[in-house]
């Protein structure tokens, strides 16, 4: 076994190889869809984004189940108003793909049976998540349908487990047609600001048509829409209106996004109910091409724990590693003993732990478990 010893003074440190605890299952990049010649297929609902009504919204009251652990969905059953077509294509293929050059991958959705394309340009950054730079979507905007993100975003992370949170934020500079009964049609400068919050919520089984059970994370994603249009030409935007809408995403290892239910925008700063009962779109894969894999479900144990010595006080750092979201950092005299291991802290957002209480101590041991 090789240890890491340090001396200051009187007082011996070493670092011993660092453990892992298993957990629930962690959803990591090679899960999600990022490789050119990949695809899938989905059921889904036909909405008109046009429908002010929101006549077409989909019934979906209690499909989303609640939040929390051993959660079973039953999503075998469901819309299948339209087949979509899921394919990841190089950039190189995609003529509107100039307007996002840093894109590294293009998610081209198709409506099987019709003209429908929009594209999502993005790229997977190693250690950090898809990166996404916006989207090209002629239904969104006629005029501009090139819609660049402002900075782009991580929409999902490199790892994501049970009680995974994070925010995002951008802006998208578009138009709109507005009809003037005096002046006729003109498209009108319009900055949509995103925001959104996401947690997983809940972890279970999910029955899908074609795909059968599969274990699945659920994430819960708060998206606040605020708009403002530049009415006047002037450059000035004037804030318009605050909407709010509620995404669910069931990721599953091997699979990536396996579902998604979307709820209404609420207008007014009104966030939508967990367990809203009409959706814009219910979405489930039946088919795919990419390889399954048993996931991401032990964390890899640490293997470069760092010790640094200054003014009586250590500090210990180490890299992040996959499938797990945080750590537990232990120290120990006696390591062979080990009901003596003594928890010094734990990290999650940061890899890095303080200790500082050596004291007089004149030999200390540490290590730290990966834990999900």
């Amino acid at each position: 076994m090789k240890m890491r010893c340090l001396t200051l003074s009187v007082t011996v440190l070493s670092a011993l190889p660092v453990l892992s605890v298993r957990g629930q299952v962690t959803i990591s990049a090679g899960d999600m869809f990022n490789k050119v010649g990949e695809y899938y297929k989905a059921y889904a609902n036909h909405y008109d984004p046009h429908d002010i009504s929101g006549s077409t919204a989909f019934a979906v009251s209690g499909a989303m189940g609640q939040a929390g652990t051993n959660i079973f969905w039953n999503f075998a059953d469901g819309p299948t108003d339209e087949t979509l077509r899921y394919d990841y294509v190089s950039p190189s293929t995609v003529a509107v793909s100039t307007n996002f050059p840093a894109a590294k991958v293009v998610e081209e959705q198709s409506v099987e049976g019709s003209n429908q394309v929009k594209y999502l340009m993005f790229e997977q950054l190693p250690g950090v998540g898809r990166k996404v730079y916006g989207f090209y979507d002629e239904d969104f905007s006629a005029s501009t349908p090139a819609n660049l993100f402002s900075p782009p975003i991580v929409d999902f992370p490199n790892q994501i487990s049970y009680q995974s949170a994070w925010s995002t934020s951008t802006t998208i500079s578009t138009s709109v047609s507005i009809i003037d009964p005096d002046l006729g049609g003109s498209d009108v400068p319009v900055q949509i600001t995103l925001s959104s919050d996401f947690k997983v919520d809940a972890w279970g089984v999910m029955d899908l048509p074609g795909l059968g059970l599969l274990d699945v994370l659920r994430v819960n994603e708060l998206e606040t829409i605020r708009q403002a249009a530049d009415l006047e030409g002037t450059g000035q935007y004037t804030d318009l209106e605050t909407d709010m809408a509620r995404n669910y995403y069931w990721l599953s290892p091997g699979h990536g996004i396996v579902a998604q239910i979307a709820s209404t925008q609420g207008s007014q700063g009104a966030p939508p109910d967990d367990n809203f009962p009409f959706a814009t779109a219910f979405i489930r894969m039946f088919e795919t091409n990419k390889q399954p894999s048993a996931g991401c479900t032990d964390p890899a144990p640490v293997t470069d724990l760092q010790i640094r010595i200054s003014n009586g006080k250590v500090l210990l750092q180490w890299s992040k590693v996959e499938c797990a979201s945080q750590y537990r950092l232990e120290y120990s005299s006696t390591p062979s003993d080990n009901s003596s291991w003594t928890t010094l802290g734990t990290a999650s957002a940061n890899n890095v732990v303080l200790d500082s209480t050596v004291g007089q101590a004149h030999m200390r041991f540490y290590r730290v478990v990966s834990l999900k």
